[in-house]
Protein backbone atom coordinates (compact mmCIF):
# COMPACT_ATOMS: atom_id res chain seq x y z
CA UNK A 1 0.00 0.00 0.00
CA UNK A 2 0.93 3.93 -0.69
CA UNK A 3 2.50 5.14 2.92
CA UNK A 4 2.96 8.62 1.70
CA UNK A 5 0.40 11.71 2.66
CA UNK A 6 -2.09 11.87 0.45
CA UNK A 7 -3.46 15.78 -0.48
CA UNK A 8 -6.04 15.93 -2.70
CA UNK A 9 -8.89 13.60 -4.38
CA UNK A 10 -11.35 14.23 -7.41
CA UNK A 11 -14.14 11.95 -7.98
CA UNK A 12 -15.34 12.02 -11.91
CA UNK A 13 -17.53 8.91 -10.68
CA UNK A 14 -18.78 6.86 -7.68
CA UNK A 15 -16.05 4.35 -9.08
CA UNK A 16 -13.90 6.58 -10.92
CA UNK A 17 -11.55 8.43 -8.77
CA UNK A 18 -7.91 9.93 -9.03
CA UNK A 19 -5.48 11.11 -5.99
CA UNK A 20 -2.81 13.27 -5.50
CA UNK A 21 0.11 12.91 -2.97
CA UNK A 22 3.88 13.94 -1.84
CA UNK A 23 6.67 12.09 -3.72
CA UNK A 24 4.65 12.29 -6.92
CA UNK A 25 1.78 10.25 -5.95
CA UNK A 26 -0.69 9.42 -8.52
CA UNK A 27 -3.48 7.00 -7.66
CA UNK A 28 -6.42 5.92 -9.57
CA UNK A 29 -9.72 3.87 -9.17
CA UNK A 30 -12.28 2.38 -11.27
CA UNK A 31 -13.69 0.06 -9.09
CA UNK A 32 -14.95 2.76 -6.37
CA UNK A 33 -11.92 2.32 -4.52
CA UNK A 34 -11.51 -1.23 -4.49
CA UNK A 35 -8.51 -1.44 -5.79
CA UNK A 36 -6.08 1.30 -6.56
CA UNK A 37 -3.02 1.69 -9.73
CA UNK A 38 -0.32 4.04 -8.80
CA UNK A 39 0.32 6.24 -12.17
CA UNK A 40 3.76 7.03 -12.99
CA UNK A 41 4.62 10.76 -14.33
CA UNK A 42 7.30 13.32 -14.84
CA UNK A 43 6.95 14.51 -11.38
CA UNK A 44 9.55 12.22 -9.73
CA UNK A 45 9.61 12.77 -5.49
CA UNK A 46 7.55 16.43 -5.87
CA UNK A 47 4.66 16.91 -3.76
CA UNK A 48 1.58 16.96 -5.98
CA UNK A 49 -0.93 18.75 -3.85
CA UNK A 50 -3.92 19.82 -6.36
CA UNK A 51 -6.03 17.59 -8.68
CA UNK A 52 -9.06 17.85 -10.85
CA UNK A 53 -10.46 15.88 -13.76
CA UNK A 54 -13.10 16.84 -16.65
CA UNK A 55 -14.17 13.40 -17.11
CA UNK A 56 -12.18 9.98 -16.92
CA UNK A 57 -9.56 10.96 -19.57
CA UNK A 58 -8.47 14.55 -19.31
CA UNK A 59 -7.16 15.83 -15.98
CA UNK A 60 -4.39 17.75 -14.42
CA UNK A 61 -2.62 17.75 -11.27
CA UNK A 62 0.07 20.05 -9.70
CA UNK A 63 2.31 20.95 -6.58
CA UNK A 64 5.42 21.66 -6.14
CA UNK A 65 8.46 22.94 -7.94
CA UNK A 66 6.53 24.65 -10.90
CA UNK A 67 4.78 21.15 -11.51
CA UNK A 68 1.86 20.92 -13.60
CA UNK A 69 1.01 17.53 -15.52
CA UNK A 70 -1.75 16.85 -17.80
CA UNK A 71 -3.27 13.99 -19.11
CA UNK A 72 -5.78 12.86 -21.57
CA UNK A 73 -5.98 8.94 -21.57
CA UNK A 74 -7.05 8.69 -17.59
CA UNK A 75 -2.77 8.93 -16.17
CA UNK A 76 -1.62 6.48 -18.61
CA UNK A 77 0.29 9.02 -19.87
CA UNK A 78 1.29 12.54 -17.56
CA UNK A 79 2.42 15.36 -20.02
CA UNK A 80 4.59 18.36 -17.99
CA UNK A 81 2.69 21.85 -18.75
CA UNK A 82 4.57 25.18 -18.69
CA UNK A 83 4.70 26.45 -14.80
CA UNK A 84 2.85 29.69 -13.74
CA UNK A 85 6.17 30.36 -12.28
CA UNK A 86 9.49 28.47 -12.40
CA UNK A 87 9.02 27.80 -8.84
CA UNK A 88 5.48 28.04 -8.27
CA UNK A 89 3.75 25.99 -5.58
CA UNK A 90 0.33 24.26 -7.01
CA UNK A 91 -1.82 24.08 -3.81
CA UNK A 92 -4.91 23.97 -5.78
CA UNK A 93 -6.47 23.92 -9.27
CA UNK A 94 -10.00 24.48 -11.02
CA UNK A 95 -10.55 23.34 -14.25
CA UNK A 96 -13.72 24.44 -15.98
CA UNK A 97 -13.04 22.94 -19.21
CA UNK A 98 -10.03 21.62 -21.38
CA UNK A 99 -8.56 24.91 -22.06
CA UNK A 100 -9.83 27.15 -19.16
CA UNK A 101 -8.49 26.55 -15.93
CA UNK A 102 -6.98 28.16 -12.63
CA UNK A 103 -3.99 26.69 -10.33
CA UNK A 104 -3.55 28.52 -6.71
CA UNK A 105 -0.72 28.77 -4.21
CA UNK A 106 3.03 29.81 -4.19
CA UNK A 107 3.59 31.03 -0.56
CA UNK A 108 1.60 34.24 -0.29
CA UNK A 109 -1.53 34.35 -2.09
CA UNK A 110 -1.50 34.18 -6.14
CA UNK A 111 -3.88 32.72 -8.78
CA UNK A 112 -3.12 32.14 -11.99
CA UNK A 113 -5.51 31.62 -15.39
CA UNK A 114 -4.64 29.75 -18.54
CA UNK A 115 -7.02 29.67 -21.56
CA UNK A 116 -5.28 27.28 -23.43
CA UNK A 117 -5.00 24.14 -21.48
CA UNK A 118 -1.82 25.11 -19.31
CA UNK A 119 0.53 26.38 -22.84
CA UNK A 120 0.54 29.84 -21.05
CA UNK A 121 -0.59 31.18 -17.48
CA UNK A 122 -1.27 34.99 -16.65
CA UNK A 123 -1.41 35.86 -12.70
CA UNK A 124 -4.79 37.15 -11.66
CA UNK A 125 -4.12 37.80 -8.24
CA UNK A 126 -1.19 38.62 -5.91
CA UNK A 127 -2.00 39.00 -2.06
CA UNK A 128 1.73 39.33 -1.08
CA UNK A 129 0.51 39.04 2.98
CA UNK A 130 -0.88 35.35 3.26
CA UNK A 131 1.28 32.35 3.97
CA UNK A 132 -0.59 30.61 0.65
CA UNK A 133 -3.81 30.54 -1.51
CA UNK A 134 -4.82 26.94 -0.69
CA UNK A 135 -8.60 26.38 -2.11
CA UNK A 136 -10.13 27.57 -5.38
CA UNK A 137 -13.29 26.84 -7.07
CA UNK A 138 -15.64 28.17 -9.57
CA UNK A 139 -19.15 27.58 -9.81
CA UNK A 140 -19.04 28.60 -13.24
CA UNK A 141 -17.27 30.48 -16.20
CA UNK A 142 -17.54 33.88 -14.19
CA UNK A 143 -18.05 33.44 -10.54
CA UNK A 144 -14.92 32.14 -9.06
CA UNK A 145 -13.60 31.91 -5.14
CA UNK A 146 -10.36 31.29 -3.55
CA UNK A 147 -8.94 31.81 -0.28
CA UNK A 148 -5.99 30.02 2.35
CA UNK A 149 -4.41 31.14 4.98
CA UNK A 150 -6.48 32.61 7.77
CA UNK A 151 -9.53 31.86 5.90
CA UNK A 152 -8.98 35.48 3.74
CA UNK A 153 -11.69 34.77 0.77
CA UNK A 154 -11.53 36.36 -2.57
CA UNK A 155 -14.16 36.53 -4.92
CA UNK A 156 -14.79 37.36 -8.85
CA UNK A 157 -17.60 37.66 -10.71
CA UNK A 158 -16.06 38.01 -14.23
CA UNK A 159 -13.87 35.07 -14.91
CA UNK A 160 -11.15 36.54 -12.90
CA UNK A 161 -10.43 39.70 -14.70
CA UNK A 162 -10.97 41.51 -11.13
CA UNK A 163 -10.67 39.57 -7.64
CA UNK A 164 -12.26 41.43 -4.24
CA UNK A 165 -11.90 40.13 -1.06
CA UNK A 166 -15.22 39.16 0.11
CA UNK A 167 -14.64 37.52 3.34
CA UNK A 168 -12.60 36.93 5.83
CA UNK A 169 -13.79 33.03 8.05
CA UNK A 170 -11.06 33.30 10.73
CA UNK A 171 -9.51 29.93 10.08
CA UNK A 172 -7.25 28.51 6.92
CA UNK A 173 -9.62 27.11 4.37
CA UNK A 174 -7.78 24.21 2.54
CA UNK A 175 -10.85 23.18 0.48
CA UNK A 176 -13.45 24.13 -1.55
CA UNK A 177 -16.31 23.78 -3.69
CA UNK A 178 -19.59 25.05 -5.29
CA UNK A 179 -22.82 23.49 -6.18
CA UNK A 180 -23.87 26.70 -8.10
CA UNK A 181 -23.41 30.14 -7.72
CA UNK A 182 -24.84 30.78 -4.51
CA UNK A 183 -24.36 27.40 -2.99
CA UNK A 184 -21.00 26.09 -1.47
CA UNK A 185 -19.00 24.66 1.28
CA UNK A 186 -15.45 25.24 2.39
CA UNK A 187 -13.19 23.21 4.66
CA UNK A 188 -10.13 23.93 6.90
CA UNK A 189 -8.26 23.98 10.16
CA UNK A 190 -9.53 22.74 13.45
CA UNK A 191 -12.59 21.11 11.38
CA UNK A 192 -14.08 23.95 10.87
CA UNK A 193 -16.24 23.55 7.82
CA UNK A 194 -18.62 27.05 6.48
CA UNK A 195 -21.22 27.18 4.37
CA UNK A 196 -23.00 30.07 1.93
CA UNK A 197 -26.12 30.07 0.14
CA UNK A 198 -26.03 33.43 -1.01
CA UNK A 199 -23.00 33.63 -3.49
CA UNK A 200 -20.49 33.93 -0.83
CA UNK A 201 -22.31 37.17 0.83
CA UNK A 202 -22.22 35.11 4.06
CA UNK A 203 -20.45 32.11 5.84
CA UNK A 204 -21.88 30.14 8.04
CA UNK A 205 -20.03 27.65 10.58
Amino acid sequence: GVTTELSNVKAVTPNIVYMAGYNGVILATTNGGTNWVSQVSSAGTSDLLGIDFLNAATGFVGGENGMVLKTTNGGTNWTALTPPEPTFLTWNMDFLNVNTGYVCGSLNGKVYKTTNSGQTWTQQLNDGTMIGMFAIAFANELTGFATGSAGKMYSTTNGGTNWVNSANLGQSIWGMDFANAMTGIAVGGGGYTFMTTDGGATWAA
